[in-house]
């Protein structure tokens, strides 16, 4: 299943995409078979339930899939080393919900910086409460999965670097697992685009914290909410990154996420 939360010129509403296959996800136009089941209320918060109204997925204007009510995790250092070697992330730091933007949304250059940092990333949705998470029963706190890019201001203080208003583009929508899906969280290829060029590629294969352990350690140091954010370190990434050049995480078989800098 596939959450997505958007707009048609009203007030945030949620819906399930339908008429999407796993191929179809990154694409840059959506089929005209892709439509919305609008959705009663936040699926976050109780049983998913249709309005009855269906929309095509053309017609709307993709949010962000979450704002979280507390907090985004973000991890560092993850692909480094051998894949799964490690318990614990090695770097953990937070992002204000301040910082969350949805695709299309521009990312404004702060003035301490002349360039950025844009790290393309699969990003975790936590689904209920919950601390002190055994590994082996950390997947039945995830809601789901999104794409993230990370965004960094450099400066000697990480919280001022991280922490900006729009350095935190998630989206465009949360895929829910299901058994017969192709797409695999383990296993995804994540690129990063700049002005339409490849210019960084990874695979989420490579972490050195399996995902189960990430949920684990996190929840260990934070109680979790639902609606709260991991992002799980840089897959892809580029430097240097100045103004006025459009950059894209995508996630094959989960999405895409593009936005300008200003």
């Amino acid at each position: 299943m596939i959450l997505a939360r958007f707009t048609s010129g009203d007030e945030p509403r949620y819906g399930i995409v339908q008429g999407l296959d796993y191929t179809e996800r990154c694409d840059l136009d959506f089929p005209d078979t892709a439509r919305l089941v609008v959705l009663k209320g936040d699926p976050l918060f109780g049983a998913p339930e249709a309005t009855g109204e269906v929309i095509a997925l053309n017609e709307v204007r993709l949010l962000s899939p979450v704002i979280p009510r507390s907090k985004v995790v973000g991890l560092g250092s993850t692909y480094d080393g051998e894949a799964g070697s490690l318990t614990e992330p090695p770097f953990v730091f937070l992002k204000p919900n301040t910082a969350v933007i949805g695709t299309d949304t521009p990312i404004i250059k702060p003035d301490w910086s002349q360039t950025l940092v844009h790290e393309a990333e699969l990003a975790i949705i936590i689904k209920d409460l919950c601390k002190d998470v055994d590994p082996a029963d950390a997947a039945h706190h995830v809601l789901g999965y999104t794409v993230a890019n990370d965004v960094a201001a450099p400066s000697d203080n990480i919280v001022r670097s991280k922490s900006f208003d729009t350095a935190c583009p998630l989206g465009p929508w949360i895929y829910v697992p299901e058994a017969d899906d192709e797409f695999n969280p383990a296993n995804a290829r994540v690129t990063l685009r700049i002005d339409g060029e490849v210019v960084g590629e990874g695979n989420t294969a490579n972490l050195n914290v399996s995902i189960e352990n990430i949920v684990a350690s996190v929840s260990r140091m934070f109680t979790l909410l639902p609606g709260d954010v991991i992002l799980t370190g840089a897959a892809a990434y580029a430097k240097d990154v100045p103004s006025g050049v459009g950059v894209a995480a995508q996630i094959d078989g989960l999405g895409r996420i593009a936005s300008v800098v200003r």
